[in-house]
């Protein structure tokens, strides 16, 4: 699955998302962390035999990873790999929201894979719009881009 990012506001890179470069080559999923959450540790855990991991606790070091970010103006976008690590670097939660336009985007066979409690939410409205584990990507809530 692959992310377009696109900014509907011009976006310092201090209150943008930060990317680990070369995540997504480390052939390891991870877990989603949510800005509310911080980057809390935890163990690794098995979702449709596959196994996600916590996120490293980046706020703790970041010199220790190589961190990209970028200032955005209107018409800048990031694509990328979903796997790659990503997220905001701020110890608390934002104060305002920033204004995008966010599209993810797979291939046509893609299925409907929940990975675990940290997507609960998510996963309830799939459910209560008739989306369950393993059915196709499409219908309303997953609109074709091309044919």
């Amino acid at each position: 699955m692959c992310v377009l990012w696109l900014p509907l506001e011009p976006v310092k890179k201090e209150n943008g998302t930060a990317f680990m470069k070369g995540s997504h080559l480390w052939d390891k999923l991870f877990m989603r962390v949510r800005f509310t959450d911080g980057h809390p540790g935890g163990e690794a855990m098995e979702v449709n035999g596959k196994t996600y991991h916590a996120p490293p606790d980046v706020n703790a070091d970041p010199s220790a990873y190589e961190l990209l970010q970028w200032d955005m103006a209107l018409g800048d976008c990031i694509f990328f790999d979903m796997r790659t690590l990503h997220g905001g670097l701020s110890k608390t939660v934002p104060t305002e929201t920033i204004r995008r336009f966010t599209l993810r985007m797979t291939a046509p066979d893609g299925v409907i894979r929940y990975r675990g409690d940290w997507a609960a939410g998510e996963r309830a409205e799939f459910e209560a719009a008739g989306y369950r584990e393993g059915g196709a990507l499409d219908g309303d809530f997953f609109p074709r881009l091309y044919p």
